[in-house]
């Protein structure tokens, strides 16, 4: 692609071309940075629609009855089902409603999807944003995979490309590709998910640690790769055990699809907010992208909702308040500095944002996206 000012359905057909869903796809360069697109220049795509409650956020989906395709593979087959069964579990909900259920379902919301996603997954894992003891790195990195969102050198991975490439055609799961796509499509279809953030170059830090490893010989050294699916299986089935048809359905199923929505909404494995904080909200800092503060869904996701500050300063550990720094377990806590903050601060007064980085519309160049880990980005 050339350097010129494009829009993001540009962008994807730069990357792209018009390959049939059957065609392999062409190896992309994934440790480029691409420019902001131009919002302008999407609005006036053919077939663009406007977002309701949105002024300038043009979506455009780039792979039409993608559902259709052939071959599905296996993993796209039990991916797929996976999330279907689980809603279609979670309608059971009515006739199976206890109290207990509900109070272990809330419990393991909190610490699946509050400790093991947001806490360990992102903060730490994928952004580096403070240390902790090996012991309770590795017990948290374990209850995330708990929360049945891949295993943790997948989920980083993604999320690791999405803060590179943020609504970019690189982007794992951008908003300018539609609703369904940016919530969940993009899981469905791992020939494209693979093509966009499937390196391992970025996850190098990770890979070193034999808790985390993928891939590699012998077996006993992928714990978390072998045993994720294992997890699943006995989750649910110690659900059943000790609390019958309302545990599998209240604390398993409805959890679980109430843990995806929230995660999708606002930084889904691998990703970022894509419906709520890619489209609504405010943008008190210029990131260049989309992302935006929700504060209402900040109440839900343990304040992930505040997703343009977090786009800013990526590897800040506070997004607001964090608990774990008033027991002792953790160290080196990174928070942006008042200098950085008014650097990115938007002006009020209608001029243009305090920061080189351009916004979307303007000149489009390349620039450095925040390092999202230091081991990491290094390779």
């Amino acid at each position: 692609m050339s350097g010129k000012e494009a829009s993001y359905s540009g962008q994807w057909d730069g990357l792209f071309g018009d390959a049939p869903l059957k065609a392999p796809l062409p190896h992309l360069d994934t440790k480029r940075c691409l420019p902001a697109p131009s919002m302008e220049l999407q609005a006036r795509e053919p077939g663009a629609r406007l977002v309701p409650y949105t002024k300038d956020v043009w979506v455009l989906p780039k792979l039409r009855n993608w559902l259709f395709r052939e071959p599905w593979s296996f993993y796209d087959v039990v991916t797929t089902g996976s999330i279907l069964g689980l809603h279609l579990v979670s309608l059971a909900a009515p006739w199976t409603f206890t109290w207990p259920a509900l109070w272990w379902g809330a419990a393991l919301f909190f610490a699946c999807g509050g400790l093991g996603i947001d806490v360990s997954f992102h903060r730490q894992l994928t952004h580096r944003s403070f240390d902790s003891p090996k012991w309770l790195e590795y017990l948290l990195a374990f209850v995330g995979t708990c929360g049945l969102e891949m295993d943790p050198i997948s989920w980083v991975r993604h999320h690791r490309f999405h803060h590179r490439n943020t609504d970019r055609a690189l982007d794992p799961h951008s908003s300018y590709e539609g609703f369904f796509w940016s919530h969940c499509g993009w899981l469905m279809h791992s020939k494209v998910l693979d093509a966009r953030a499937g390196d391992d170059w970025i996850v190098s830090d990770l890979k070193d640690q034999l808790f985390y490893r993928q891939g590699l010989l012998p077996p006993a050294t992928r714990v978390l790769e072998l045993t994720y699916p294992l997890v699943a299986v006995a989750q649910y089935g110690a659900l059943y055990y000790y609390g019958g048809w309302p545990g599998v359905v209240w604390a398993g199923a409805v959890r679980q699809v109430l843990m995806w929505h929230v995660t999708w909404l606002v930084n889904r494995q691998a990703g970022g907010a894509e419906l709520a904080c890619h489209i609504w909200g405010s943008r008190p800092y210029n990131t260049g992208d989309l992302s935006s503060n929700v504060w209402w869904l900040a109440l839900a996701t343990f304040g992930e909702a505040w997703h343009n500050n977090h786009h800013a300063f990526p590897s800040s550990a506070r997004h607001g308040l964090e608990w774990w720094q008033a027991v002792g377990l953790a160290w080196d806590v990174r928070l942006p500095t008042e200098a950085q903050k008014q650097k990115l601060l938007k002006k009020v007064n209608g001029g243009k944002p305090g920061s080189a980085v351009p916004v979307n519309g303007g000149e489009a160049v390349a620039e450095a996206r925040p390092a999202v880990s230091d081991a990491a980005m290094a390779n």
